[in-house]
């Protein structure tokens, strides 16, 4: 009995890492479905192996626009002509839509989309002109409840399957009639189209410039190009330009931007000094996609740290010496330069005369990151 319990338990645990598994995976992809029904254009009943073509059907799952036509893997359908022809790359049956005088042609179906984010729809093209007809060039355009929101680039060449790519943005969320029609005025000359593929894109990730003062952080705006439907986890690195190691906090940094959402920010703290020197910068840039997916992660900026110490104020000391031996100023600057300092310094007879002392110009350097120095007269 003990023993029949712990294999139960057993079981039941591995079921549920199963699961977990199965439930992180579906997360991580979800942006990355087809959200198209019958995205092969397949239709029942129909053996689409054989010259079974035919006009004015629409695949399962789908609604006609108008009179599309149906072909299949050994014969191609132009209206009331059928020819035959070779295979889609797919396989299986694919329709084609023309303009029909001023009416367009094609299928439709109905998606859910949210508002905001940028979609891809791919697929396999090909044109052909009927037989006997002239050539024109068609033109396929995207449509969301009647409203073109892509169009396809034409095609040129015939009878060459391509796999073109456009994208849009969902101007709301809500559910649409995905329209997929023929557009323009061509009538003669047909597109085929096989394996749909409708997807919600990762987002790019952006992030612009920044600046501050030196002690504060600086805060670096981090913008996806459209939500994503879950979390999305980013490494950020730090690269040195002008300005070093202990000019900022030089450590990787992470953040989440939430489902949802499109905007976050990377916060750097920066170190404050005394030495006056020039702004001084450094590269952010995305080191890794940690959960989520994202797209184009290439983006960097610069972040400039803006020096706030004022050029340093130079003191001479008072100096005595016995005559015969060396007057030795002390020369002090108010705080540290990040260059070195050079100055040449003019003695000024007072009391004492030209044959007393060395009257000629002085010059010396402090280097970078001094505050004292002397001056020496013999």
């Amino acid at each position: 009995m003990v023993i029949f319990t712990q294999l139960l338990h057993k079981k039941f645990s591995l079921q549920i890492r199963i699961i977990s598994m199965l439930m992180l995976l579906f997360i991580s992809n979800i942006d990355a479905q087809n959200l198209l029904t019958n995205s092969g254009l397949d239709f029942s009943g129909t053996d689409c192996t054989a010259d079974n073509a035919g006009d004015d059907f629409a695949p399962d799952g789908w609604n006609k626009i108008y009179t599309p036509d149906r072909s299949t893997e050994t014969q191609r359908a132009w209206y009331i002509v059928k020819s035959a022809r070779p295979a889609s790359p797919g396989g299986g049956c694919y329709f084609g839509f023309r303009m029909y005088g001023n009416t367009r042609e094609g299928i439709s179906q109905n998606i859910t989309l949210v508002g905001g984010v940028q979609y891809s729809f791919s697929f396999d093209y090909l044109i052909e002109t009927r037989p006997g007809l002239t050539a024109c060039v068609p033109r396929l355009d995207i449509r969301l409840n009647g409203t073109i929101v892509a169009s396809v680039p034409v095609l040129n060449t015939e009878n060459v399957w391509v796999r073109p790519t456009v994208t849009f943005v969902a101007p709301s969320s809500g559910t649409f009639s995905f329209e997929f029609t023929s557009g323009g005025a061509c009538q003669n000359t047909w597109n085929f189209v096989d394996d749909l593929v409708l997807e919600r894109m990762p987002p790019d990730v952006t992030i612009a410039d920044a600046s501050v003062v030196e002690g504060g952080n600086i805060t670096f705006p981090v913008t996806l190009s459209n939500a994503s439907s879950t979390d999305v986890t980013l490494t950020f690195t730090l690269t040195n330009g002008t300005a070093g190691n202990t000019d900022y906090t030089t450590s990787d940094i992470q953040i989440t931007i939430p489902a949802g959402n499109t905007t976050a920010t990377v916060v750097v703290p920066t170190t404050a000094d005394t030495i006056d020197e020039l702004d001084e910068t450094f590269t952010i840039a995305v080191g890794s996609v940690d959960a989520g997916t994202a797209g184009d992660t290439t983006d960097t900026a610069v972040g400039t740290i803006l020096d706030n110490d004022a050029a340093p104020d130079v003191t001479i000391a008072d100096a005595s010496v016995v005559e015969g031996g060396n007057i030795t100023f002390p020369i002090t600057l108010s705080n540290a330069s990040a260059t070195d300092v050079t100055l040449t310094f003019t003695l000024t007879n007072g009391t004492a005369g030209n044959t007393d002392y060395t009257t000629t110009d002085i010059q010396i350097t402090i280097p970078a990151g001094n505050t004292t120095a002397t001056v020496v007269v013999p």
